[in-house]
Formats: structure tokens, sequence, C-alpha cells
């Protein structure tokens, strides 16, 4: 299992589906230099570093995106010399898997026959309307030379990827699987005691975000629409994790007075994945608002799972499922006059607000259980084993 990079989700991606290869083989986990060193390793991996082998290799992930793929690409030829497997698994692949299929670059990664390579895809973003005519261009180019690219199998946690790939026909569906994204269990506590555990007032009503705050997740946005919306003195809006920059100058500046009294109560650290779970039960309603986000969203999921609606943007990924999945409701976070409103409404309708059977059904396919089960998939059958009775498929759900 190869990744160079100890950021955002990666590593959460590593604990959850490691398990899934016991008894499928010996395995060596390969992370970049001094990602072992790093806070979010010692949460996220620490205690494996007891029952598995773990290496490590150059990895400067400096420069734009095409760097970081090269600089991928480079600490992936360093994996294989290190460990000379059989069979290899990125669990986040994107840049890499396309780089895999520009000519030449497989060629240096001088593998031996029979060796196949699985990627976890994360960012399907063809199957996404372009904005303009050079985003349309690039987006065509990557799906090509991802087709090109000599994967065994490229498994799509964005639904919408590999719907786009089935229904036309493509040429890589045929190597393409979904890949659950598997949902931690969530403690079944009460709202009171989760805001006691995080040591925030228990009255009141909260809306509120979780993970990396920055721009990209709509964080300013929701700042915005918070403090226009109409809502009570004892209505919150609760951040909970790393600010960016810009987060951290709004919530110090303009936003101070709101912070200071207490209505917004921000949490500006890295989460342990209790405390993760903790702001999520704390919360009324769950928000998503990401303005124009490829790929799916993990803080959605445990939203769900934790039996909180989701207010989330209306594109992409969160209209296909917070929509069509009956997990909450969707709204154009661009206009900030909608997103007020929809926050008013959202907290509003959260006392009342159940998920229904298809909510059930898909928190069920994104289950820890079967995140491995989709994972091993095709190992499996490349091993000669029956498939596993208990896989549920993306297909089952009936979309």
């Amino acid at each position: 299992m190869f990744e160079p990079d100890a950021g955002g989700h990666r590593l959460t991606y590593m604990r959850q589906l490691l398990p899934a290869l016991e008894g499928l083989g010996e395995v060596t986990v390969v992370v970049g230099e001094g990602a072992i060193g790093t806070e979010a390793f010692r949460v996220q991996l620490g205690e494996l570093r007891e029952t598995h082998r773990f290496e490590s290799v150059a990895f400067d992930k400096s420069g734009g995106l095409l760097g970081k793929a090269r600089a991928r690409l480079d600490a992936l030829r360093s994996a294989i010399d290190l460990c000379d497997p059989e069979h290899i698994f990125i669990p986040s692949g994107d840049g890499l898997a396309q780089l895999l299929g520009v000519p030449g670059s497989s060629r240096r990664l001088a593998l031996k026959p029979g060796v196949q390579i699985e990627v976890g895809m994360h960012r399907g973003s063809f199957a996404y309307r372009a904005k303009s005519l050079k985003q349309r261009v690039s987006r065509g180019a990557a799906l090509r030379t991802l087709t090109r690219s000599p994967l065994a199998r490229a498994q799509f946690v964005d639904v919408l990827a590999y719907e786009w790939l089935r229904e036309r026909g493509h040429p890589l569906a045929a190597r393409a699987s979904v890949l659950a994204d598997p949902v931690d269990p969530v403690e079944d506590v009460s709202k009171r005691e989760a805001r006691r555990v995080l040591g925030m007032p228990e009255d009141g009503r909260v809306i509120g975000t979780s993970g990396h705050l920055d721009e990209r997740k709509g964080v300013d946005l929701l700042l915005r629409a918070f403090r226009a919306a109409p809502l009570g003195e004892t209505d919150r809006l609760l951040l909970a994790g790393r600010p960016s920059p810009r987060i951290r100058e709004l919530l110090a500046g303009e936003f101070a007075g709101l912070v200071s009294s207490g209505r917004i109560v921000a949490m500006a650290r890295y989460l342990t994945d209790e405390e993760l779970g903790a702001t999520l039960a704390a919360c009324d309603v769950v928000c998503t608002c990401h303005p124009a986000h490829v790929g799916l969203s993990n803080i959605c999921l445990r939203a769900a799972a934790a039996g909180r609606p989701v207010l989330s943007g209306d594109y992409g990924w969160f209209e296909r499922v917070v929509a069509g999945f009956g997990l909450g409701w969707t709204c154009n976070v661009s206009d900030e006059r909608m997103f007020s409103a929809a926050i008013a409404d959202s907290l509003d309708q959260a006392d009342s607000f159940k998920v229904g059977e298809r909510g059930d059904a898909l928190l069920r396919f994104h289950s820890q259980v079967n995140a491995r089960r989709t994972f091993v998939a095709h190992l499996r059958e490349r091993l000669g084993l029956e498939r596993d009775a208990g896989l549920i498929e993306w297909e089952s759900l009936g979309t």
C-alpha cells in the first residue's frame, strides 16, 4: 500500500482499509519521508506500527499539481525497488494515475510482468460540467491519460464519475468500480452530552461544520450567511478543525464579535476521530457548504450516520446524494440570501428529520466493513477466492 502524502483524509483511508488485506498476503505500507513523525500519522496509524511493516521513501511535494504527481511517481519507483511487490494499492491515486498514462511514464517504474496496480480515485472531474473551454480541454486530457494508464482497477469514490463512465460505455468503465467511503462508527450520544464533552454551551441550536476550514469548503460563505440568517441569540455556529489563514483572519477580525459573544464556537485545531464524532453529534444541522466541490464528502456521510441532517450546496455529488438519498437539504450556497434562509429553515426542521430507507441503504453501502469488501474485491478475484457474500455493490442501491 503506497501513500507518500500524510495530508488530509489520506492516512485515515489507510487506517480504515488496511484490515481488509489481512490474510491476503504479506503487506508493506510505504509512506513519504517524514510522514511517520506527524501528528496525523500518530493519530491515524500509530497503533498499527506494532503489527504492520511500514517503510518510508523520499517525497518532495513542493510545486504545483504536475510537480506533485511527478514526485509521487518518483516515490512509487522507490517504493517498488524497496518492496518488490506483486500487487500495488494506491488508495489516493489522483494525479499519479493520470501521469502513468503519459507515454514513457509507466516504464520508469520497471514493473515485473504480472504486477497489478489499483488506485482509489477521489476526483472524477470529467463527470462535472466544465466552466470554460480551457477546463473542458484539461479534463478531457486527464481522462485520456487515465484511460491509457496501466491500471488493473480504478476505484472511484465519487459515484458521479463511475456512473458517467458506465452510462457512456467508456473504455475505462470495464476497469472501474465504486470504492465505498468508509464511515467510522458514530457513538450514540445526545446533543447536550456532546456539547458538554466539547466544552461548549449546551443550550440552543447549533449548525456546524468539521474538518479543514477553508474557502474551498465555503466556510467564508457560511460565516456570512450565518450572520445574516434570522436566528435567535442562542443559535450558534460550530467551526471545528484547522482554519486556513483567511478563515483565521475572518474569525479574528470581521467576525470577532460573534466569536467573543459565543455565537460562533471555533475549535481551531486538528481533531481526533472521537472529537470529530462529538462535533457532529453536538449539531442540530451539519453544513457541508462547498460551492463547487468535485467529489464525495465523508463529513456528510458521517453526519447522516450520526442521525444529523445535512445542509449542503446544490452541486455535483451533494445534489446527487444529499438530495437523492434524503440526507437533508441543498441550496445555492453562493447566494447569501438563499443560504441564510436555508440555514434558518434547516434548524427549524432539524428536530423532525429522520434518515429514511434510501439513506439507510446508502449508509450500509458506505459502512467500514463494506468499504473493505469493495477495496479488495478485485484482489480476491485475482487470488481465485470466492466473491464475498456480504459485498454490497453500488448498483444494488437501485440508482
